[in-house]
């Protein structure tokens, strides 16, 4: 069973990437640029190193390179690939943002349709939601974020929807919501870092400030996704869009604490007129038990595992 994941040089893709390889899938990995980190870490897998428009051409010469059309399969496609920095970060208009987006999305359904997929898997967001979405967050939730990402977001649903209905494609979407783990890094598509590796960061200095200490958030340990992907990539009939996460939710102080307590002499600050920005609830789901998706890393036990790895490094 061979997998294609797009975006994989980056923090989610890369993590996809190795685990459904040591669960026994055959992968190949594709991204517009592969830094020398990722290269390190991904070196054993079969890489393409280009936009992902470009991406049947480049399958195109490996069909002739195997002597016949269509001796290339892929089994499964996984569209992690993604722009999370703002239109003014890069310089182009939202319009332009949002249309590059939708041919990225298009030509990676295209792909996998033309390549005879049995299933596309598009990795979404819980960006899809605001801060002002009133709880609970599952699957019936409906999407009300405005921001170009999250537009960038919900189209790639619609079109991942709409191949499915039409009989095209076996195309389902997957929203990630708050995600940790190793080697979470600022790259030029994803220019900020989550809020648990910057506290990690700060904790490391010997003070971290906390700007919304009541906010309850959802984490899910990175590595805990290729599992759950696994099992959606091969069920029967999975759901048109599933949130996979775990269910420890907590507060911004208390995950502050737990750090604190891993590393003594940390202190904990809040600013004293911190600007208090709605934070979208914690993410849920209808789905992950019926579909046996339980076995999540408890936090404390996923963030020991994180201090101790770089700690080693």
């Amino acid at each position: 069973m061979r997998v294609l994941i797009t975006g994989a040089g980056g923090f989610v893709g890369s993590h996809l990437a190795l685990g459904l390889s040591r669960l026994g899938f055959g992968v190949v990995v594709s991204d517009q640029g592969f830094d020398s980190e990722a290269l390190g870490r991904l070196g054993g897998l079969e890489r393409l190193t280009c936009d992902v428009r470009e991406l049947s051409r480049h399958l195109a010469a490996l069909d002739y390179a195997g002597g016949y059309s269509g001796d290339y399969s892929v089994d499964y496609v996984v569209h992690a690939a993604a722009v999370t920095a703002d239109p003014d970060d890069l310089g182009v208009s939202a319009s332009a943002y949002l249309e590059t987006a939708a041919q990225v999305t298009s030509a990676a359904l295209e792909l996998a349709r033309t390549r005879r997929a049995k299933r596309f898997i598009f990795v979404s967001s819980a960006g899809v939601f605001s801060g002002a979405h009133t709880p609970p967050l599952d699957e019936t939730a409906q999407p009300d974020a405005t921001e170009p990402y999250a537009a960038a977001k919900r189209t790639g649903e619609r079109a991942a929807h709409a191949h499915r209905a039409s009989g095209d494609l076996d195309a389902v979407s997957v929203r990630l919501g708050n995600l940790y783990g190793l080697h979470e890094r600022p790259r030029a598509t994803r220019p900020r870092v989550g809020l648990l590796a910057r506290l990690v960061r700060e904790a490391e200095t010997g003070r971290i400030t906390i700007l919304h200490p009541d906010a309850l958030r959802e984490w899910t340990l990175v590595d805990d996704l290729a599992p759950a992907f696994a099992r959606l990539l091969t069920h029967e009939a999975p759901p048109d869009v599933t949130h996979l996460c775990a269910p420890s939710v907590v507060t911004d102080w208390a995950l502050a604490e737990m750090l604190r307590r891993s590393l003594p002499g940390t202190q904990l600050e809040r600013p004293p007129d911190p600007v208090v920005l709605p934070v979208r609830p914690p993410l849920e789901s209808r789905f992950t038990e019926p579909l046996g998706l339980t076995h999540w890393t408890p936090l404390e036990e996923g963030l020991a595992r994180l201090l101790r790895a770089r700690c080693a490094a």
